[in-house]
Protein backbone atom coordinates (compact mmCIF):
# COMPACT_ATOMS: atom_id res chain seq x y z
CA UNK A 1 0.00 0.00 0.00
CA UNK A 2 1.37 3.38 -0.96
CA UNK A 3 1.60 6.18 1.77
CA UNK A 4 -0.30 9.30 1.53
CA UNK A 5 0.22 12.30 3.67
CA UNK A 6 -2.13 14.72 4.93
CA UNK A 7 -1.76 18.43 5.91
CA UNK A 8 -1.12 18.69 9.85
CA UNK A 9 0.34 14.95 9.75
CA UNK A 10 4.28 15.37 11.62
CA UNK A 11 6.08 13.29 8.99
CA UNK A 12 9.65 13.23 10.56
CA UNK A 13 11.26 13.25 14.16
CA UNK A 14 14.38 12.69 14.33
CA UNK A 15 16.88 12.99 16.97
CA UNK A 16 20.02 14.45 17.63
CA UNK A 17 23.07 14.38 20.20
CA UNK A 18 24.63 17.65 19.88
CA UNK A 19 28.31 16.63 19.66
CA UNK A 20 31.03 18.87 21.47
CA UNK A 21 33.95 17.75 18.87
CA UNK A 22 31.56 18.94 16.01
CA UNK A 23 30.77 21.98 17.86
CA UNK A 24 34.80 22.33 17.63
CA UNK A 25 35.64 21.66 14.50
CA UNK A 26 33.00 24.10 13.41
CA UNK A 27 34.23 26.57 15.25
CA UNK A 28 37.52 26.13 13.35
CA UNK A 29 35.93 26.06 10.11
CA UNK A 30 34.00 28.95 10.20
CA UNK A 31 37.18 31.00 11.61
CA UNK A 32 34.04 31.78 14.57
CA UNK A 33 36.05 34.08 17.42
CA UNK A 34 33.19 34.16 19.74
CA UNK A 35 34.06 32.53 22.86
CA UNK A 36 30.83 30.89 23.83
CA UNK A 37 31.49 28.64 21.19
CA UNK A 38 34.44 26.88 22.26
CA UNK A 39 35.13 28.14 25.46
CA UNK A 40 33.64 26.10 28.14
CA UNK A 41 34.57 28.41 31.05
CA UNK A 42 33.82 31.68 29.35
CA UNK A 43 30.24 30.50 28.71
CA UNK A 44 29.03 29.26 31.56
CA UNK A 45 30.76 33.02 33.22
CA UNK A 46 27.97 34.23 30.81
CA UNK A 47 25.34 32.04 32.22
CA UNK A 48 25.00 29.39 29.49
CA UNK A 49 25.06 25.70 30.88
CA UNK A 50 27.65 24.95 28.70
CA UNK A 51 29.33 26.01 25.47
CA UNK A 52 26.70 27.36 22.68
CA UNK A 53 25.89 25.39 19.53
CA UNK A 54 26.24 27.08 16.38
CA UNK A 55 23.74 28.36 14.28
CA UNK A 56 24.63 26.75 10.91
CA UNK A 57 24.54 22.73 13.25
CA UNK A 58 21.07 23.69 14.26
CA UNK A 59 19.79 24.28 10.66
CA UNK A 60 21.45 21.36 9.90
CA UNK A 61 19.37 19.29 11.90
CA UNK A 62 16.28 20.44 10.65
CA UNK A 63 17.55 19.95 7.16
CA UNK A 64 18.30 16.55 7.43
CA UNK A 65 14.57 16.11 8.84
CA UNK A 66 13.59 17.80 6.08
CA UNK A 67 15.43 15.85 3.59
CA UNK A 68 14.24 12.25 5.41
CA UNK A 69 10.77 13.28 3.45
CA UNK A 70 12.46 14.32 0.18
CA UNK A 71 12.16 11.67 -2.70
CA UNK A 72 16.17 12.14 -3.08
CA UNK A 73 19.13 14.39 -1.58
CA UNK A 74 18.69 16.67 -4.25
CA UNK A 75 15.06 17.41 -3.27
CA UNK A 76 15.28 20.19 -0.76
CA UNK A 77 14.04 22.83 -3.00
CA UNK A 78 13.80 25.54 -0.18
CA UNK A 79 15.00 26.01 3.75
CA UNK A 80 14.15 28.76 5.91
CA UNK A 81 14.95 28.44 9.20
CA UNK A 82 14.31 31.28 12.44
CA UNK A 83 16.92 31.07 15.28
CA UNK A 84 14.50 31.22 18.25
CA UNK A 85 16.47 29.92 21.47
CA UNK A 86 20.17 28.03 22.51
CA UNK A 87 21.57 24.77 22.03
CA UNK A 88 24.10 23.64 24.47
CA UNK A 89 27.13 20.94 24.47
CA UNK A 90 25.67 17.75 24.90
CA UNK A 91 21.91 18.51 24.55
CA UNK A 92 19.36 15.79 22.88
CA UNK A 93 17.62 17.81 20.38
CA UNK A 94 14.71 16.99 17.99
CA UNK A 95 13.85 17.77 14.28
CA UNK A 96 10.25 17.76 13.76
CA UNK A 97 8.69 18.23 9.85
CA UNK A 98 4.84 18.69 10.11
CA UNK A 99 2.69 18.68 6.29
CA UNK A 100 1.50 22.30 5.75
CA UNK A 101 0.91 21.81 2.44
CA UNK A 102 0.79 19.84 -0.83
CA UNK A 103 1.27 20.41 -4.37
CA UNK A 104 0.25 17.21 -6.93
CA UNK A 105 1.41 19.55 -9.62
CA UNK A 106 4.66 19.65 -9.14
CA UNK A 107 4.64 17.20 -6.48
CA UNK A 108 6.46 18.95 -3.43
CA UNK A 109 5.28 19.38 0.14
CA UNK A 110 5.61 21.91 2.30
CA UNK A 111 7.20 21.14 5.56
CA UNK A 112 7.01 23.07 9.25
CA UNK A 113 10.00 22.62 11.24
CA UNK A 114 11.29 22.73 14.47
CA UNK A 115 13.98 21.80 16.50
CA UNK A 116 13.22 21.12 20.13
CA UNK A 117 15.17 20.41 22.88
CA UNK A 118 14.46 17.97 26.00
CA UNK A 119 12.78 20.16 28.15
CA UNK A 120 10.86 21.22 25.32
CA UNK A 121 11.97 24.42 24.61
CA UNK A 122 11.94 25.51 20.73
CA UNK A 123 15.17 26.45 19.39
CA UNK A 124 14.80 26.68 15.74
CA UNK A 125 11.50 27.11 13.25
CA UNK A 126 11.55 26.91 9.82
CA UNK A 127 9.87 26.11 6.73
CA UNK A 128 11.43 24.18 3.96
CA UNK A 129 9.88 22.94 0.57
CA UNK A 130 10.83 19.09 -0.44
CA UNK A 131 10.02 17.24 -3.66
CA UNK A 132 7.90 14.08 -2.89
CA UNK A 133 6.85 10.58 -4.51
CA UNK A 134 3.72 11.50 -6.10
CA UNK A 135 1.81 8.87 -5.16
CA UNK A 136 1.93 10.24 -1.29
CA UNK A 137 -0.08 12.93 -2.26
CA UNK A 138 -3.55 12.58 -2.18
CA UNK A 139 -5.53 12.70 -5.76
CA UNK A 140 -8.18 15.79 -5.38
CA UNK A 141 -12.03 15.34 -5.53
CA UNK A 142 -13.63 14.84 -9.07
CA UNK A 143 -10.33 14.06 -10.53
Amino acid sequence: MTRVLEVGETVVERTFEVDPAGMQLLTAILRDPNPIHYDREYATQRGYPGRVNQGPINAEYVAQAALEVAESPAGLRSLDVQYEDFVFESETVTAIGTVADMDRSDATVELVLELRADDGTVAVTGQAVVDVDQDWLPVASGN
